[in-house]
């Protein structure tokens, strides 16, 4: 091969390789968005509540005292206090 045709089949192969990814891009794109989306669905729930749960615990907040201050304020706003 020569020059020209090494040339030429460069500038032919990145055309097609352009086509190609203008074809494949939005597929490529939405699969990308979805994987980052069920990602962040499943892994910042847990990972909130993790950090939630921590937190409470070093206030010493156990889930038991959450019950008694959500049943506290349930009474407190059915009676008007609130």
């Amino acid at each position: 091969m020569d020059k020209k045709s090494i040339l030429q089949a460069a500038i032919a192969g990145a055309i097609a390789g352009s086509l190609a990814w203008l074809v494949v891009k939005p597929i490529v794109n939405a699969g990308m968005e979805k994987a980052i989306r069920d990602q962040l669905r499943e892994q910042l729930p847990r990972e909130l509540s993790a950090t939630l749960d921590q937190k409470m615990a070093q206030l010493g907040i156990t889930p038991e005292t959450g019950q008694q201050v959500a049943r506290l304020i349930t009474a407190a706003t059915r009676s008007g206090v609130i």
